[in-house]
């Protein structure tokens, strides 16, 4: 059974509480918003995702679909997670400003409805997420889309006008802490992330800066969550989602994120090239220092969450990968990622 997206009930005529184990809700709360057609009706509701923070849902009517994605409470024992609403606004303010800098058409599935007060955005239906089982690893042209992706939102939101910006300041500490602070203080319990800190001093060193550079602000829209679980699956191309930790930074932190996931999927060393050509080749300058410090960080907080999982890369696959991306750090290049 589908439970409920909007918790919270309302007293406004005009404004119909929602739950989604109810086709007859989901309706007059789509009819009510004009993104039902004339005479259309909800067939079935279908759940695509629960997790700690976020419930989506799939609105299915004849001949065509809708995106439900209600932000909940965060069930974390980190005081420091970024609230419902905080990260509803990020999302929304990321499509707008994406929208203002005319980055790719099709990129990313349309934003339809934003509804603040109920914490909850309706989207077209752009696919299915990939799955993590059956044939997860990126092929060479999505690993280059993905990459053509980031450098035309990198560039062309150095352009968007300061009412659209945002720095997210909240997501920003959020993100520094969770990926960086306990391992930089000796204090991570992380086995792969403890490993990435004792590779050596060097190691530690840009891990360090790279933390620091993510608090500062900087001059490009950042998607913040750029790994393979936000990207979906439709038509034979990538698709981008939930940019919900989003903010205006440092465009290595999607970057780094970019080939940390294209390792832990496990594409071949031709798909990680491509990418690494396009991020390259493209008019935007990525630090590869940085990058690859991001990349680690990302990597091994994935293993991480793959080991605590019982899933994913593990023994001396896994160290392999993060060899990579030491050695990545320690020569300042991006060539030993592949």
């Amino acid at each position: 059974m589908v439970t409920s997206v909007l918790v919270q009930r309302t007293k406004y005529p005009d404004y119909p509480s929602l739950d989604t184990s109810r086709i007859d809700d989901v309706e007059s709360y789509l009819a009510a918003r004009n993104l039902l057609r004339h005479a259309e009706h909800v067939v079935r509701l279908e759940k695509m995702s629960v997790t700690a923070r976020n419930m989506i849902v799939r609105v299915v009517m004849a001949g065509r679909s809708l995106i439900l994605k209600h932000f909940t409470g965060w069930s974390s024992n980190d005081s420091s997670a970024p609230p419902a609403e905080a990260r509803i606004r990020a999302e929304w303010q990321f499509h707008r400003s994406s929208r203002i800098a005319e980055c790719p058409e099709k990129a990313m599935p349309e934003l339809l409805h934003c509804d603040m007060r109920g914490r909850c955005l309706v989207f077209e239906d752009a696919g299915d997420p990939r799955p993590e089982t059956s044939n997860p690893t990126p092929t060479v042209g999505e690993a280059e889309s993905l990459a053509w992706f980031l450098i035309h939102l990198h560039h062309h939101t150095q352009s968007v006008p300061e009412y659209a910006r945002y720095d997210n300041w909240g997501v920003r500490q959020w993100l520094a802490t969770s990926l960086f602070a306990p391992a930089l203080k000796g204090e991570d319990a992380r086995p792969w992330m403890r490993r990435l800190i004792e590779a050596g001093p060097v190691v530690r060193e840009a891990l360090g800066e790279a933390r620091m550079a993510l608090a500062q602000d900087g001059a490009c829209l950042i998607h913040g969550d750029f790994l393979p679980r936000n990207w979906l699956s439709a038509g034979g191309r990538c698709r981008v989602v939930d940019a919900e930790f989003s903010f205006f930074g440092r465009p290595e932190f999607d970057a780094g994120s970019l080939l940390a996931g294209l390792i832990v999927r496990r594409a071949g060393p031709d798909a990680v090239l491509g990418a690494l050509t396009v991020l390259g080749s493209g008019c935007v300058r990525y630090d590869p220092r940085f990058v690859a410090a991001f990349a680690g960080a990302q990597l091994a907080s994935l293993l991480d969450a793959a080991h605590c999982e019982g899933e994913g890369p593990r023994g001396a696959c896994a160290s392999a990968m993060l060899h990579k991306v030491v050695r990545a750090i320690e020569s300042r290049s991006l060539e030993a990622l592949n």
